[in-house]
């Protein structure tokens, strides 16, 4: 019996360490993470339950009914954003937690099917960065002009983005890099006459590239008193904004 035990206990924290750590790789805040880990946990009857997450680092502890101690740590390499796959672990973590399914075979299966969802495909992140790219044009009261050549000017930066991040260089140079080329495209087309206000379509493309999400998760990781996880991404944040300035702020004086 006590083999048993250990046998489930091994697995739950097995299946808990999975969905930490797929939670933090789609963007999940911090401290969603350790609150979610931590109700799955006492859904189950554990004891001692300690939860420490950073954007890098899961780590999990809990005692069983005879005080026997569990404990796993696994680090974050891949971090990106996809509220589908984040929607369906909440969901899964609230099913477990309202005590409708305790089976760890369904845990385990749901974790799978979880994981084995593909990512946001590419012509997908294309037409979306299109789509950013000539809607703020517009907002930032682009012409006519401006709005239709921001569509092709973001296309080709989001190509550029995704051959430089899955080529599995550093973010910050792929940022960079990402941004000059959207300030040359717009510089250049402007030098040929083929558009009006260059700076309107550089900041319309660029806003791709602005790490909106890092900095919402950094600013309610540091109001719920996570400074750890919060500072640390607000200082991604901070290096990613400083990145794209950069960028685009080079591409601006190469025609100057």
């Amino acid at each position: 019996m006590q083999k048993t035990a250990d046998g489930q206990n091994y697995k739950l924290l097995h299946l808990c360490m999975d969905f930490g750590t797929q939670m933090l790789e789609v963007g999940a805040e911090t401290s969603r993470v350790e609150d979610s880990v931590k109700r799955i946990l006492e859904a189950y009857d554990k004891k001692a339950i300690s939860i420490f997450a950073i954007p890098t680092l899961l780590l999990v502890t809990f005692e069983d009914d005879e005080g026997i101690p569990y404990t796993s740590s696994v680090r974050i390499k891949n971090i990106t954003s996809h509220f589908d796959r984040l929607d369906r672990l909440n969901h899964l973590s609230r099913t477990l937690c309202s005590g409708e399914v305790k089976s760890l075979e369904y845990f385990q299966e749901q974790l799978d099917l979880i994981r084995q969802s593909k990512l946001y495909k590419l012509p997908v992140l294309l037409l979306a960065a299109v789509v950013v790219g000539m809607g703020f044009s517009y907002v930032f009261g682009g012409t006519v002009v401006d709005i239709l050549w921001s569509g092709p000017i973001a296309l080709a930066m989001k190509a550029f983005y995704e051959l430089l991040d899955r080529a599995k260089l550093n973010s910050t140079y792929v940022n960079l890099m990402a941004s000059f080329s959207a300030g040359f495209l717009a510089e250049l087309f402007f030098r040929l006459n083929l558009l009006e206000h260059p700076p309107i379509v550089t900041v319309a493309v660029v806003m791709n590239l602005v790490p909106g999400m890092l900095l919402t998760n950094a600013i309610y990781d540091i109001i719920h008193k996570d400074f750890t996880a919060g500072l640390n991404k607000l200082i991604e944040a901070v290096f990613v904004a400083v990145a794209l300035a950069v960028g685009t702020g080079s591409a601006v004086l190469l025609f100057r």
